[in-house]
C-alpha cells in the first residue's frame, strides 16, 4: 500500500484537480509496472523467511499442523517441505490437516532482548487446496 500525505507540509499550495489526477495515475502505473515489486515475495519457502523481510507480502503453501484459538480469530501453524511458521488470523481457524495457500504479511516481534524475537505471518487471504 502506498500512502501519500498531502498535508505533511511538503506542499505550500493546495494541489489542483489536474495535478492530483496525474499523481494518482503515476502511482497507479508504478504498481502495475512492478516498480514497487521489491516489497513482495511470491511463492516462498518457510525456511527462507527472515526478520529483515518484515513488512513484505508473501504467498505460502502448506499444511496446517496446529491451531490456537483466541477471543477473536487465532493462530495456526503451517508446514511446508522446508519448515513451519505460525499464521495469525482474524477469521475462522482452518482444521488441522487442511492444505492451504496463504497470502500474508511477514511480521517480526522483538521480545526486548537484543537479537531475539519471533517471525510470523499476518494472514491477508487464504484458499484451501
Amino acid at each position: 500500500m502506498i500512502e501519500v500525505g498531502l498535508s505533511s507540509g511538503l506542499y505550500e499550495k493546495p494541489m489542483g484537480n489536474g495535478k492530483l489526477l496525474i499523481l494518482a495515475l503515476v502511482l497507479w502505473g508504478l504498481t502495475g509496472c512492478g516498480a514497487i515489486a521489491d516489497r513482495f515475495t511470491t511463492g516462498g519457502q518457510i525456511s527462507h523467511i527472515e526478520a529483515q523481510q518484515a513488512g513484505q507480502s508473501i504467498r505460502l503453501e502448506g499444511q496446517v499442523t496446529q491451531q490456537a484459538a483466541f477471543l477473536e480469530g487465532g493462530a495456526y501453524e503451517v508446514e511446508d517441505s522446508s519448515g513451519r511458521i505460525w499464521v495469525l488470523t482474524t477469521g475462522e481457524l482452518p482444521a488441522v490437516g487442511d492444505r492451504l495457500t496463504i497470502q500474508g504479511e511477514i511480521v517480526y516481534e522483538d521480545i526486548g532482548i537484543e537479537g531475539m524475537g519471533e517471525v510470523y505471518i499476518r494472514e491477508l487471504e487464504r484458499q484451501s487446496r
